[in-house]
C-alpha cells in the first residue's frame, strides 16, 4: 500500500507539472514547428536528409542506401574550432534539446547569443549545462522537468528560450583531440511578448576554494529577472561531512546581509542529513542515497581518488527567485570540526546558475582556463601517509593515478614543482624528512598531490605479561550531558563493566548518548610498523603504551583515521575511548603490519 502511495503522489506532481503544456496541446496556434540538426542545419521548411554522401559525416554507412539514409547524423569538431550548432533569423522559442558528445564535456564550451548581442548570454562546459559536470562515463541518471539525463548520454534540456529577433548557438572545442557531437534543436516561430524575458546560464569553478572564502555561485546581475536554478558539481577534498554551508540571495540592494538565506547545502538541494552519508563496514567507502525529482536531485560519482565527487541541482521552477534590480548568490562550504564547531573547507567547486531577464546584461567573467576547467579522472597520487614511521630504513614507493602522467618530487619539504626531481623508480629514506610530490599530466597541468612526514623511531619495548586472558576489559556510561571529546569519560563513573572478547559495543540496549572504554593488552606477532586504524561515529581515541596513536575524537558522523607505531614482539598496554552523542553510531577498530594485511584486529591479539 506504501509503495502505491507513493507512485501515486510521484504521478500527480508530473501531471501537475505538465498541466499547462497538456493543456496548450489542443490549442490552435500560428507557431511554426522548426528543427534543426546535421541533417538540417537551417532548420528550413523542406530541406532536412538532402546531405549528399559526398558530404555526409556518415557516408561510409550510408553508401549502400545513399542520400536520405542518415548521411550526416553528427559533426566533428577539430581542436581549437567553434562549430556553429544552428542560427534562427527569426523571432521564436527553443523549446528543446537533445544532445550526445564524445569528447572531454568541460572542454566542449556551449555558447547562445540572443539578438545581436556580441557577448554570450549562455556560456557553459557542456555537461555541467546538462548537470553532469563530473565527464564521461560518470552520467547521472536525471530525470527532472528543465534537465534529463537518459542512458548512456542522452543529455536533453526543456529551458524555454525565447528570442525577438535571431539567435545563435556554437561549440567550442578546446581540447587538443576531435570532438563528435549528435544534436537537435528544437524550436517554434512565434511572436515574443514584448515582456519575455531572456534565458541565460553562467558556468563557474574554484579547485581548491581558499580557507574561510565562500564560493560565488553568481554575481552581477543587473536588471529585473527571476532566478530559475543552480546545478553544482561538488569535490569534497578532505575527510567527513561536506555540505553544512548556506546559499545565499542578495538582492536589490543588499549588502552584508542577504534577503534569503538556507539552513546548509543539502538542505538547498531538497535533501536531509547528509544525503544519508555512512562508511562500508570496513571504512573504506563512502555510502549515499542518490535521487532525481522533478525539482531537485542529488548523485554520488564513484571514483578511486582521494576527492569525493557530487553532483546537485534545483530549478526554481514553481519557486522562482524574482529581483527588480540586482542579484548575487554565494553558498559556503563547511564541514564539521572534531570540537563540535563549523570547519571551513578548501573545496573543488564548479557551478552553473541558470536565470531570465531583461537585456542587455552584464558581460560574463572571463572562463577559467583549460588546465583549471579539466577533471582528473585518473586515482589519485597515493603511496605514503601524512605521517610515516620507520625504524631503520624505509622505501618510499609513489604511485601515480595513470602511468603516463610524471612525478616530480622534493625530500627537503620544500614545495615541488615541473622541474623537481623525477620519479622514476622507489627510492631509500634512512632519515628523518619531509616528501612532498605532485602528479603532473602529459599536457603538464596539475593533477594531485601528496606529502608525508617520515619519523625514525626505535620499536617501543613490549611488557611482561603473566597470568593473561583472552579479550578486553570495558567500562560503559551513559550521559545526561554529552561531552564533545573523549576525554570526557575520565570524569564519569560507568555504570556497567565487564569483558569483551573484540572491539564491539558491549551492552544490547543502549542509551541515547554513551561511552565505552575498553583496556588491556594487545600481542604484536613480529616486530616492526604497524598502521592503526578507528572507524568510529562519534569520537574515538586508541592508546598504545599509555601514547596516544589515533585521534578520531569529535562529535561527527563515520569517519575513520589512521596512526602509526614501531613496536616489539610482545604484549603492548592498549585502551580505546569511545563516545557517541546521539543519531548514528558506529565502531570498528583495524590492524595493518608485517605479514598482516588490512582487517579488523584479529580477537586473538586481544588478552587482559
Amino acid at each position: 500500500m506504501k509503495n502505491i502511495f507513493l507512485i501515486l503522489f510521484i504521478i500527480s506532481g508530473i501531471l501537475s507539472a505538465q498541466t499547462n503544456g497538456l493543456k496548450n496541446l489542443y490549442k490552435p496556434s500560428n507557431a511554426k514547428t522548426r528543427s534543426i540538426s546535421p541533417e538540417n542545419i537551417t532548420g528550413a521548411k523542406g530541406q532536412g536528409g538532402m546531405t549528399t554522401l559526398e558530404e555526409g559525416s556518415a557516408a561510409k554507412a550510408a553508401r549502400k542506401l545513399g542520400q536520405g539514409w542518415k548521411v550526416n547524423p553528427y559533426i566533428l569538431i577539430e581542436p581549437g574550432e567553434t562549430a556553429t550548432l544552428g542560427e534562427i533569423n527569426e523571432p521564436g522559442i527553443i523549446n528543446h534539446m537533445w544532445m550526445v558528445p564524445t569528447g572531454d564535456y568541460r572542454l566542449m564550451i556551449l555558447r547562445f547569443y540572443w539578438d545581436d548581442e556580441k557577448e554570450p548570454s549562455v556560456e557553459v562546459p557542456l555537461g555541467d549545462f546538462f548537470a553532469t559536470g563530473w565527464g564521461a562515463g560518470n552520467e547521472p541518471l536525471i530525470s527532472s522537468i528543465a534537465i534529463c539525463v537518459n542512458p548512456r548520454n542522452g543529455f536533453n534540456s526543456y529551458w524555454q528560450m525565447p528570442f525577438r529577433k535571431k539567435c545563435k548557438i556554437t561549440m567550442e572545442n578546446q581540447d587538443d583531440a576531435v570532438a563528435t557531437l549528435y544534436y537537435q534543436i528544437d524550436y517554434s516561430l512565434q511572436d515574443i511578448e514584448q515582456d519575455a524575458h531572456y534565458f541565460h546560464a553562467q558556468f563557474r569553478r574554484v579547485n581548491p576554494l581558499p580557507f574561510e572564502e565562500v564560493y560565488t555561485i553568481v554575481d552581477n546581475i543587473k536588471g529585473k529577472g527571476q532566478y530559475a536554478g543552480t546545478y553544482i558539481a561538488h569535490g569534497a577534498n578532505g575527510y567527513g561531512w561536506w555540505g553544512e554551508g548556506e546559499i545565499k540571495f542578495f538582492m536589490d540592494g543588499d549588502k552584508e546581509f542577504p534577503t534569503i538565506c538556507g539552513t546548509g547545502e543539502e538542505d538547498y538541494f531538497c535533501g536531509s542529513y547528509g544525503y544519508e552519508e555512512h562508511l562500508s563496514d570496513d571504512g573504506n567507502q563512502w555510502i549515499y542515497t542518490d535521487f532525481s525529482s522533478l525539482y531537485s536531485g542529488f548523485h554520488h560519482i564513484k571514483y578511486e581518488g582521494k576527492q569525493r565527487r557530487f553532483g546537485q541541482y534545483r530549478w526554481h521552477i514553481t519557486d522562482p527567485v524574482r529581483f527588480e534590480e540586482d542579484l548575487k548568490v554565494t553558498i559556503q562550504c563547511l564541514g564539521w570540526d572534531k570540537d563540535g564547531s563549523y570547519l571551513p573547507l578548501e573545496d573543488d567547486l564548479a557551478s552553473v546558475a541558470y536565470w531570465y531577464q531583461q537585456e542587455p546584461h552584464t558581460k560574463f567573467p572571463p572562463l577559467p582556463q583549460p588546465e583549471n576547467l579539466v577533471i582528473n579522472f585518473d586515482p589519485s597520487l597515493s603511496g605514503i601517509d601524512e605521517r610515516n614511521i620507520f625504524i631503520d630504513e624505509t622505501i618510499v614507493s609513489l604511485k601515480p593515478g595513470n602511468q603516463k602522467n610524471e612525478i616530480r618530487y622534493t625530500t627537503d619539504g620544500s614545495e615541488p614543482d615541473k622541474n623537481s626531481l623525477l620519479y622514476t623508480k622507489p627510492f631509500k629514506l634512512t632519515e628523518q624528512t619531509i616528501v612532498k610530490a605532485n602528479e603532473y599530466s602529459p599536457k603538464s597541468y596539475l593533477l594531485s598531490s601528496i606529502k608525508g612526514e617520515f619519523i625514525k623511531q626505535a620499536p617501543i619495548k613490549s611488557r611482561k605479561v603473566d597470568n593473561v586472558e583472552n579479550g578486553l576489559k570495558y567500562k560503559y556510561y551513559i550521559f545526561k550531558e554529552v561531552p564533545i571529546y573523549t576525554t570526557g569519560l575520565k570524569k564519569r563513573k560507568p555504570v556497567k563493566t565487564g569483558r569483551v572478547e573484540k572491539i564491539k559495543f558491549p551492552v544490547k540496549e543502549l542509551a541515547e548518548a554513551f561511552g565505552c572504554s575498553f583496556t588491556g593488552y594487545i600481542y604484536i606477532p613480529v616486530e616492526g610498523v604497524y598502521k592503526f586504524t578507528l572507524l568510529s561515529n562519534d569520537g574515538s581515541v586508541l592508546y598504545l603504551n599509555k601514547k596516544m596513536i589515533v585521534d578520531n575524537d569529535g562529535a561527527h558522523a563515520s569517519e575513520k583515521s589512521s596512526g602509526q607505531e614501531a613496536l616489539e614482539k610482545g604484549y603492548h598496554s592498549f585502551q580505546l575511548d569511545y563516545f557517541q552523542a546521539g543519531g548514528g553510531k558506529a565502531l570498528k577498530a583495524f590492524i595493518k603490519g608485517p605479514g598482516m594485511e588490512y582487517q579488523e584486529i584479529p580477537v586473538e591479539l586481544f588478552k587482559n
